[in-house]
């Protein structure tokens, strides 16, 4: 976190965007790395997929963020907005993606000899592909819907508790972090959903 804050100190002090792509990249590299690890099964062309589906969820939020919501304009690489609810967004990325291809490989690898068997019988394959689909899909968002459900009531969000300790208007503290909270959501179920449906595709 040191190592973070001063490199983040650095990135801050640039007027140039190509520290800010630099950071992008490295980001979204390292969570679909870590993504790719988590699984306990894989195949060939994984960690493409993943890297696929990591930035396809997490950058467009990232934009919509700083450009709609922060309305920063042609700055919407303005490091000190774009980058923190970047790093936000990938580590809630990085767990759906990492959640719900384990839990498809998973089932695909286990009930392999019944799913062959139903999609030679069935006049519809993607039919018997569809509830493994959706379950992989709930187990990515998991994580997410768990916070979902307290959040406010027992734990205080990070980056509201951050805001309050900084002095910011408890109000205030609170519209921005339920913005952030729905992105954060629509991240885990963009990722996890485009994870699945493009591993569904290469397998």
């Amino acid at each position: 976190l040191l190592l973070l804050g001063l490199l983040f100190a650095t990135v801050f002090s640039s007027d140039e965007v190509w520290p800010v792509v630099l950071m992008t990249i490295f980001m979204l590299s390292v969570a679909s790395f870590e993504a790719y690890q988590r699984p306990k099964h894989t195949y060939p062309g994984f960690i493409r997929t993943v890297i696929i589906a990591m930035t396809a969820s997490c950058f467009p939020m990232a934009l919509i963020m700083t450009n709609f919501v922060l309305s920063l304009g042609s700055m919407w690489w303005h490091p000190r907005y774009y980058l923190p609810m970047l790093g936000m967004l990938t580590n809630n990325g990085m767990s759906a993606i990492s959640l719900a291809s384990d839990r498809l490989l998973t089932q695909l690898v286990d009930k392999r000899t019944a799913i062959e068997a139903e999609m030679r019988t069935s006049s519809n394959p993607k039919q018997v592909i569809l509830p493994i689909h959706r379950e992989a899909v709930r187990v990515g968002m998991m994580p997410t819907l768990n916070t979902l459900a307290v959040v406010g009531l027992v734990a205080i969000p990070g980056m509201m508790a951050g805001q309050l300790l900084g002095g910011a208007d408890p109000l205030t503290a609170a519209k921005y972090q339920i913005v952030v909270t729905i992105m954060i959501a629509s991240t885990s179920s963009l990722s996890s959903f485009i994870v699945t449906w493009l591993m569904l595709k290469d397998l």
